[in-house]
């Protein structure tokens, strides 16, 4: 093992060289050397006379609706970005937006209908937050971790506070659940008078 030096007491042309020397060290390189050994380990162990792909399986078609040439409330051409955004939204353009919204505001119903779409907001924020709980329950939370080191070798850790973590998780999951379910009930009245049945 190389003893520490003092770089300051070396000329340019030590410090050159000794740089130069460091870059040649095998572990300098893992990807050429030590990654390829691991992989032939790996594969030595597989059975490769067993199919690794399942079957070829058709392709899946989604038929994705037609953007409409014309606002279909007012009839105007729909080619601005704007309408292009709040046909897919709303099925209206924007000026039927403003225009609604401008009745809105006559009719004394704004302070409803921000809330609203605070509401949607929120409604579209907890469902990620839901989804993305479930994939942690699914596939995060594990009581043994795995890391691959550099060298190629896997560690395993062992988590010791997986079931703690897993019934406060669970725990919060249902809390998000019941929040979720009271949400939507509260939507779905103010929904139905701005927007009729189409969600946002």
């Amino acid at each position: 093992m190389e003893q520490d030096l003092d770089l300051s007491q070396l000329t340019a042309e030590e410090r050159t060289e000794l740089l130069k020397k460091k870059v040649r060290r095998k572990s300098a390189s893992p990807m050429g050397y030590i990654h390829p050994q691991r992989i032939r380990e790996l594969l030595s162990n597989t059975d490769l006379s067993q199919p690794v792909f399942k079957e070829y399986e058709e392709p899946i078609y989604i038929k994705v609706p037609k953007m409409p040439e014309k606002c279909p409330q007012c009839g105007k051409s729909s080619k601005h970005h704007l309408h292009i955004k709040f046909i897919r939204l709303r099925n209206k353009c924007f000026d039927c937006i403003v225009k609604d919204e401008n009745e809105i505001r006559l009719n004394g119903d704004w302070e409803k209908y921000e809330q609203w779409k605070v509401m949607e907001n929120q409604l579209s924020y907890f469902k990620d937050v839901r989804d993305e709980t479930e994939d942690y329950l699914r596939n995060g939370l594990k009581e043994q971790q795995q890391y691959i080191r550099e060298d190629g070798y896997i560690e395993k850790w062992n988590n010791p506070n997986f079931e703690k973590e897993k019934i406060f998780v669970e725990d919060k999951y249902k809390e998000l659940l019941k929040f979720l379910e009271k949400l939507e009930e509260d939507i779905i009245p103010l929904r139905e008078k701005f927007i009729g049945n189409k969600a946002t």
